[in-house]
């Protein structure tokens, strides 16, 4: 395993405590995998994610709780994440916030990524960890989703209803006959059903609600705006999340650069300028993403060709026929007789 998938140290900041509430002294454990104490006490240190989930899982077996991670979730505070929260509580719907997190966390390289699928009138959503195969990530699913739900929790308060949370793992302990067990803690966690050994870790619940705005109080000052704009000057995160954005906002009908600017928190202008620092425009970046939806929904759909141009927000099925034709040296109609199965 490479380490470029890294962690703050802040997310641990919570664990030391953790441990000796089931009496377990936390340098015993740092100590058997070469891990600095002090790095637990510092939020300027990082982990590779390796690292990190082997931690969490030695922590699951020497204190005997197979859900040890779950509970270091409800301690971390996640307003002293300044920037993913700031670039939360900025969203004008939940459903904007993926994109977000998507590619915040791509810059960060973090090895895992937070995704939305959207099933009639289930939102489902799915976290992906990018370690080998071999890498016990129970723990870390935990943690991860733990935090998610209880982030959301913040923004949305009574309104967030969840259907289900799903883990891939089985959480049984020393036995067997504990899973029941352990399913009832998560469920009295969650307040909803919880399934074991499913085939994705996630949750479940309305698609009406990713139309709702969070509503976080927060503190936000120049500084914090500074390090986001500084956070997106990454090229690939930039194009990224941008893409992303833009992907969103396709429903609704707008992808303009205002409003893809107002769902990261920034002016257009300083939107516009990290774009040319990166070789980029925007006009390009919303030619690409249309080009890629729009062979989708013509090998993949029957929608006629000016619906098409609709959910691309094009102006007209003219301009889109004129755009398709340019990129690609055919229309999309032939596009589609050629592509179709």
């Amino acid at each position: 395993m490479k380490n470029e998938y890294r962690l703050s140290a802040l997310y641990l900041s919570a664990f030391p405590r953790l441990c000796r509430r089931y009496g377990v002294e936390p340098q015993t454990l740092t100590s058997k995998l070469n891990i600095q104490i002090s790095t637990l006490h510092d939020e300027n240190q990082e982990l590779s994610h390796q690292q990190f989930s082997e931690l969490l899982n030695l922590a699951a077996k020497e204190t005997k709780d197979p859900l040890f991670a779950l509970e270091l979730s409800t301690l971390i505070d996640y307003q002293s994440l300044d920037i993913a929260m700031l670039l939360i509580a900025g969203q004008e719907s939940l459903a904007n916030i993926y994109p977000v997190l998507f590619g915040l966390y791509s810059y960060q390289q973090r090895a895992s990524r937070h995704q939305l699928d959207i099933r009639d009138d289930i939102a489902r959503h799915f976290t992906q960890f990018l370690f080998e195969p071999n890498v016990d990530t129970s723990q870390h699913a935990l943690l991860s989703i733990g935090g998610i739900i209880t982030t959301f929790k913040m923004v949305l308060g009574e309104r967030l209803k969840l259907h289900q949370v799903h883990f891939k793992a089985h959480y049984q302990g020393e036995s067997g006959a504990q899973q029941q067990t352990q399913i009832e803690r998560l469920e009295r966690f969650f307040g909803c059903k919880v399934i074991l050994g499913s085939q994705f870790d996630g949750f479940e619940f309305p698609k009406a609600l990713l139309t709702e705005k969070p509503d976080l109080e927060m503190t936000i000052t120049n500084q914090m705006r500074r390090k986001v704009s500084h956070d997106l000057q990454h090229h690939n995160t930039l194009l990224e999340i941008t893409t992303n954005s833009i992907l969103l906002l396709l429903p609704l009908g707008d992808i303009s650069k205002t409003l893809v600017s107002k769902m990261l928190g920034i002016h257009p202008r300083t939107l516009q300028n990290l774009l040319n620092k990166n070789n980029l425009t925007y006009r390009d970046i919303v030619n690409s993403v249309r080009d890629t939806e729009s062979k989708k929904l013509l090998t993949n759909s029957e929608y006629p060709i000016r619906t098409i141009a609709d959910m691309l927000c094009y102006a007209s099925t003219d301009s889109f026929i004129r755009q398709f034709k340019r990129t690609n040296g055919t229309t999309p109609l032939q596009y589609r007789k050629q592509h179709r199965a």
